[in-house]
């Protein structure tokens, strides 16, 4: 199995009681960081605090999510925290946010939709992540991503300063620079003298002066390939193929028996075994079309939802691709009249079969 990537520094940074929030999805990353971080930590005897951290989208979530992830935090021990994002200055979910936003670019030319420039799915998480993480005055935050995903994620600094949290004192910090000045810091405050007053009672309550909070982001998986992440999980990519094959069966053949045989005894979230390439939501913008059939399968009343803003809107949920016509089955009647009425969707589904006409020819 490959080795954690865990810089001296950390070392140094947790001898010193920093804090560790585990960003977790429930996806085979963050579980395999949950395997092997948790029980390294705790043979070191850190006394920072060590927690499981994961933000709900609500109705976009799989319906299994959190109850594999308590079960995993139980299983090994750890605490959870569940924190949920803010919609428009109340709690709410990712179904709200798409719903706000629509409202906002209603009658302009611009499509509500994420995108790879307003990730604002992400941003919610991120911002509720940070919330929590901020009651801490010094904390990395432990995710699992990793370089052989995808090339952007490979030009990413596998250790970082969280410049969102972090005191402006040392978020332009490289982690070595902003540790060495925290250090300097911490030093100098504690040879202040107190100023004592008069009053025994007023000097009880005398506190002295708060560093700024300096926080990280590291990937402890960094340089994992996707078998080792398996192997950690317990299983591999040749079960997993062996269970998508028999959960498929039992789907074309509607045998109940063979999809629950699929699942028995399964050690990762049951989404893979589902035809999931990865997991994220259950409708994620940047899933392939297997992935979004089986969040759809998996969320109906989400996915009809969705349906209905393209129809209302116009805007495919992809680019190229209407969600519409991933699990078609599940539409209502009134559905897909609507959708065969709808100019943006028939132009390009004309669009399309142009283009495998040219390239049949």
């Amino acid at each position: 199995m490959a080795s954690l990537f865990l810089p001296d520094l950390l070392r140094e940074m947790l001898a010193a009681g920093m804090d560790v929030a585990m960003s977790v999805s429930g996806g085979k990353d963050s579980q395999t960081m949950l395997l092997t971080v948790v029980p390294w930590f705790r043979a070191q005897g850190f006394s920072g605090k060590l927690y499981a951290l994961h933000t709900t989208l609500g109705r976009a979530e799989r319906a299994e999510t959190a109850s594999f992830l308590e079960a995993l935090c139980a299983k090994i021990a750890i605490p959870l925290i569940v924190v949920q994002p803010v919609v428009g200055g109340v709690v709410g979910d990712l179904q709200d946010a798409l719903a706000r936003r629509k409202g906002q670019l209603a009658n302009t030319a611009t499509p509500f939709w994420p995108s790879m420039r307003n990730r604002y799915c992400t941003a919610l998480k991120r911002t509720a992540c940070d919330k929590q993480m901020s009651t801490s005055s010094l904390i990395v935050s432990l995710e699992g991503i990793r370089a052989a995903e995808s090339e952007p994620r490979a030009e990413k600094q596998p250790f970082s300063v969280r410049t969102t949290i972090t005191g402006q004192r040392y978020k332009r910090l490289i982690p070595e620079a902003a540790w060495s000045l925290y250090q300097a810091d911490q030093a100098r405050l504690a040879h202040l003298p107190i100023q004592h007053s008069f009053f025994e009672q007023e000097d009880a309550h005398i506190q002295l002066p708060a560093l700024p909070r300096l926080a990280f982001t590291l990937y402890p998986l960094f340089f994992w390939d996707e078998e080792e992440v398996w192997r950690s999980c317990g299983t591999s990519l040749a079960e997993l193929e062996e269970r998508r094959m028999l959960y498929r069966q039992g789907i074309e053949q509607e045998d109940p028996t063979l999809r629950a045989q699929a699942l028995a005894g399964w050690p990762a979230h049951p989404a893979y075994v589902k035809l999931a390439r990865r997991l994220s939501c259950s409708l994620c913008i940047w899933a392939d079309e297997m992935t979004l059939r089986s969040g759809a399968y998996n969320s109906p009343d989400y996915f009809r939802q969705l349906v209905w803003w393209e129809i209302e809107t116009g805007y495919p949920f992809q680019q190229g691709r209407w969600l519409a016509d991933v699990a078609p089955k599940l539409l209502t009647d009134e559905q897909r009249e609507a959708l065969s009425a709808l100019p943006q969707r028939q132009n390009l589904l004309k669009a399309n079969k142009r283009t495998w006409w040219l390239a049949t020819r």
